[in-house]
């Protein structure tokens, strides 16, 4: 068993790089949500964003 208060530290570590990463997700989606249309349909055209 390894030593409690480690591994809370690695549990907290791990909570708090899936939330980083997941409000990053949804950040990223309401910028994209929110750019220009010429924009857009740059990314688009370079087929970054597939629908």
């Amino acid at each position: 068993m390894p030593d409690p208060t480690t591994y809370r530290t690695e549990y907290l570590l791990h909570v708090g790089m899936y939330v980083g990463y997941v409000l990053g997700i949804h950040l990223f989606t309401i910028s994209l949500n929110t750019t220009t249309t010429s924009i857009t349909h740059t990314f688009q055209r370079g087929g970054y964003i597939t629908k």
